[in-house]
Parts: C-alpha cells; sequence; structure tokens
C-alpha cells in the first residue's frame, strides 16, 4: 500500500514539476514564466507535505499512526516518482529547445560584445574562461548524464525535505489504542 499511494501521489506531485518545469523552459522568451517558476518552486515542499499528511490520514482510517519513518519513505518516494515522471518534459527541453536557447544567448552575448568592445576581457579576467566557450561546452554534455543528474538531485533534495516533514507529521500524529 506505501509504493502505489506514493506512486499515486507521486504521479500528481510529477506533473506539478512538469507544469513548473515548463514555467522555466519558456522563462527565456516570456520572463514572467521565471517568478512562477519560482514561486512554484518553494511550494513544493508545502505540497508534499499536504501528501504524506494526506497517506499518515488513510492509515488512521484503517487504524495505524504514522511514524516518523513511514512519513520519510513515503515523502522520498513521492519525490522519486515526481522525478521520473519530470524526465519527459527535461527531455524534451534537452534535445529541442536548450541547444536553440544556447545559440540565441551566444548571439545576444557577441551582440553586447560589438557594442561594448571592453565587455569580453572584463568576463574573461573575472571568470577565468569565455563565456560564449561555456555555453559551447554544456552542449557537449550527454543528454542522459543531464537527465540522470537531475533526478539524482530531485531524489535527494526531496529525501531532505521529507526529513523535515516526517519530523513534523510524526510529532502531530496521535498514538491510536488498538485495544
Amino acid at each position: 500500500m506505501p509504493t502505489i499511494d506514493a506512486a499515486r501521489a507521486g504521479v500528481v506531485l510529477g506533473l506539478y514539476f512538469a507544469v513548473k518545469y515548463l514555467c522555466l523552459m519558456y522563462g527565456l522568451y516570456f520572463p514572467l514564466l521565471y517568478l512562477i517558476f519560482f514561486i512554484a518552486t518553494l511550494v513544493v515542499p508545502f505540497v508534499a507535505y499536504r501528501m504524506t499528511k494526506g497517506y499518515g490520514a488513510r492509515l488512521a482510517q484503517v487504524g495505524y499512526t504514522i511514524n516518523f519513518r513511514m512519513a520519510w519513505a513515503h515523502g522520498t518516494m513521492l519525490y522519486f516518482f515526481a522525478s521520473i515522471i519530470l524526465l519527459l518534459p527535461q527531455y524534451m527541453f534537452f534535445t529541442r529547445m536548450y541547444p536553440e536557447q544556447i545559440q540565441m544567448l551566444q548571439e545576444l552575448l557577441q551582440a553586447r560584445y560589438a557594442e561594448m568592445p571592453g565587455l569580453e576581457g572584463t568576463l574573461h579576467s573575472l571568470y577565468g574562461v569565455d563565456p560564449i566557450e561555456v555555453l559551447r561546452e554544456s552542449l557537449q554534455i550527454p543528454i542522459f548524464n543531464r537527465l540522470l543528474s537531475s533526478l539524482s538531485n530531485n531524489v535527494v533534495v526531496g529525501a531532505l525535505l521529507s526529513l523535515i516533514n516526517a519530523a513534523i507529521i510524526s510529532r502531530k500524529a496521535k498514538p491510536q489504542d488498538h485495544a
């Protein structure tokens, strides 16, 4: 039951992640979407808390009390399943939109170099590398590596956030009398 519940809730959270990621993908074209992405990112732990709390309420209906370990495991699985759902829009982004956006950023940066002749040298001295070269090199990272990195980051961050949620939920859970 815990894995099935986490998978179902993870699909919902994954769809939330996908919509949030769409805001990030199109933020370069519509800057207001970056603000929506930022706010949606701040709301994620609260959404996961509500989902884990709902899992605890469903357990209470059948006579069980959610404990820290159960709440943490549910939250971690929730982020895992959500991250799997998120892989599809990320794949679309890295294969279709990212190369176009990198090209657009390179052209913008080259236009700025033409407008301000000292900018290229300033950026190179500040960062030690040419930003255009960094953009070109970013295209060489395999898509699988990007996706695996994103999945891992989401699960690790989710596990850490689930520690906080589990502590709050298990503290609020009232033990049931099984007499």
